[in-house]
């Protein structure tokens, strides 16, 4: 995966989206194009323009990670315990580096226990690859799994044993990632 470093190149340089607009003579949609899509494409001469503004060369520009990760959601049957099987929603991502291919399930589910609404967990061994990310990406895993759990509680096809309505506010529990716990919070 590859992403631009913008927004944080900014942010430590104290710029703003006019500012950096106004002095390279890039529009305002490009800049911010180029800030809230770190994946975005990018012209060479807008990269070169934007590298001379900065003083520096395109390698700090840019983030890069030997994985390239796609997803889905998805409901399914899995083995929870290996012999219980049940219907489930999860987020699978696909990761592949070089010529190696893999996917990783992180299954929602309801949680009672862990002081948070809905917990997902690392059941595929994710959690070497995510140690290996840059920030940036490790962010994006996250907003992944935050949108996977949006959509386990507006899926009409699952019952939950509490209705959730729109506008409010779920916290999310994201175990076993990072050798830690996670909790974010999303609004529906």
């Amino acid at each position: 995966m590859l992403a631009n470093r913008l927004k944080v190149l900014l942010a430590e340089r104290q710029l703003t989206n006019k500012q950096v607009s106004d002095d390279t003579k890039i529009s305002r949609n490009t800049i911010s194009n180029i800030i809230n899509n770190p994946d975005a494409n990018i012209a060479t001469n807008t990269i070169d323009r934007l590298c001379n503004y900065l003083e520096i060369d395109p390698s700090n520009f840019f983030e890069y990670s030997p994985y390239l990760i796609t997803f889905e959601y998805k409901v399914g049957i899995y083995d929870k315990y290996d012999s219980d099987p049940e219907i489930a929603p999860f987020a699978l991502l696909h990761v592949v580096s070089g010529d190696t291919e893999d996917s990783f399930r992180f299954i929602y589910e309801p949680d009672d226990y862990l002081n948070s609404n809905i917990a997902t967990r690392d059941y595929d061994g994710f959690d070497e690859i995510y140690s290996c990310l840059p920030l940036s990406f490790k962010s994006d895993i996250m907003d992944i799994l935050v949108g996977g759990a949006k959509k386990f509680v507006i899926d009409k096809s699952i019952k939950l044993d509490h209705e959730y309505k729109s506008g409010d506010t779920l916290k999310l529990l994201i175990r076993d990632i990072g050798k830690s716990y996670h909790y974010k919070y999303f609004t529906i």
